[in-house]
């Protein structure tokens, strides 16, 4: 287990808070070989859920093995099983989730630029098209 993060510290390791975004259901877990996949329903925070990203679940700060829609997975080792609480969810399970504070903050910039948004004074046309036209 990693320490938490002390100002002017070495930064190493996801970026999460300790608050709850949402609440998540566990859908699947399967075992191959010393490995637990397991499957949660995030749509909650899908928004900031990223492949090979950061998450926590129930506290527990993990990557994002796969992600799927809203259906996201991760890829437990066996020490993260034995040293946290995750060893003893079962399907259908309820874990409180947290995205990470760099996904959120992106999100927030980002939003005021994407289709369907309700900020004032921005067009909400950002496309591939848009991009390359400004330089990215």
């Amino acid at each position: 287990l990693e320490r938490a993060l002390k100002m002017g510290g070495r930064l190493d390791g996801h970026l999460v808070l300790g608050h709850v975004d949402g609440v998540g259901e566990i859908t699947g877990i399967i075992f191959r070989d010393k490995t637990c996949f397991m499957d949660i329903n995030g749509a909650c925070i899908e928004k900031y859920l990223v492949e090979k990203g950061s998450i926590a679940i129930d506290g527990v700060s993990l990557t994002l093995n796969r992600v799927t829609k809203n259906i996201f997975q991760l890829a437990l080792i066996p020490i993260t099983l034995q040293r946290t609480n995750l060893q003893d969810k079962k399907v259908g399970h309820l874990v409180n989730l947290e995205g990470d504070i760099i996904g959120k903050y992106l999100y927030k910039m980002a939003a005021p630029f994407v289709a369907g948004s309700r900020e004032k004074g921005h067009s909400g046309n950002l496309s591939a098209d848009f991009l390359k036209k400004h330089g990215f």
